[in-house]
Order: structure tokens, then sequence, then C-alpha cells
């Protein structure tokens, strides 16, 4: 038997049922939207359930995103701005299990900070909690 390992143990997100989610496995499905320029996806309680669930902090692709509301005419509020992402992430997250799926998510305004690899640094958001959105 053999078993694939998609990302480091330190990152797993165990959901309330046990089951482990690897954040790697959700960024890459993510990342397909030309809309998404980085994501990190992180395990945070919701304050209202207790419970840890899937949250991914977006960093847009604000060239990508200028030119789509160009071409369309829309006004890009803050409100459609969430709007946009939420299904942006449910169309990208529903080939996944529903354990697996977003629940809530951020947007950042600037990139993330990064090791001199050029990887993110996870670490620096592990200890965040939100109240999610619903």
């Amino acid at each position: 038997m053999f078993r694939n390992i998609t990302g480091r143990k330190k990152s797993v997100i165990v959901s309330h049922a046990g089951k482990n989610i690897y954040p790697e496995e959700i960024e890459e499905e993510l990342l397909i939207s030309d809309f998404i320029e980085e994501v990190l996806v992180i395990g945070r309680v919701n304050l209202s359930t207790k419970r840890e669930e899937v949250h991914a902090i977006i960093y847009p692709n604000w060239e990508e995103l200028d030119k789509f509301t160009k071409e369309k005419g829309i006004e890009q509020t803050e409100k459609w701005i969430n709007e946009f992402f939420a299904e942006e992430i449910a169309k990208r997250c529903k080939s996944l299990a529903d354990y697996k799926r977003v629940k809530s998510f951020s947007i950042r305004e600037e990139e993330f900070p990064k090791t001199t690899t050029k990887k993110i640094k996870r670490f620096l958001f592990q200890d965040e909690t939100v109240k999610a959105k619903k």
C-alpha cells in the first residue's frame, strides 16, 4: 500500500470529523483561477461553532481583475470584490470533497511575505482566528 503525501505535516488541517486536509491541494485548485495571484489556505477557528474550518487568504491578480471589470463596465466596490471571489472560490472548489471546501476567505492588499526560496511564510498566519463568514 502506497500513501501519497501532498504537504507538510505542520500545515495539515484536521476537521471536526478527524479528517486530514492538506492546504496545498486546495491552493492548487484555487491557483487555476486567472484572478488569484497567490493564496494561502489555513485552518481557522470559527468562533460561533468553535470548530476549525478551511480559510483562504487571497492576494488577487489585480491586473486581470482590472481588465475584467473594464471589459464588463463593472465598478470594483469592496462588496463586488467579495461576491466575485466567493463565486470564484466556489467554482474552483466544487471538485473537492465538502469537508475540504473553503468556508471563509479574506482578501490581502499586498503580496505575502516570502522566504528566500520564494515560498509563503505560512507560519506567520497559523495563530490567527476569525469569525467565519456565512
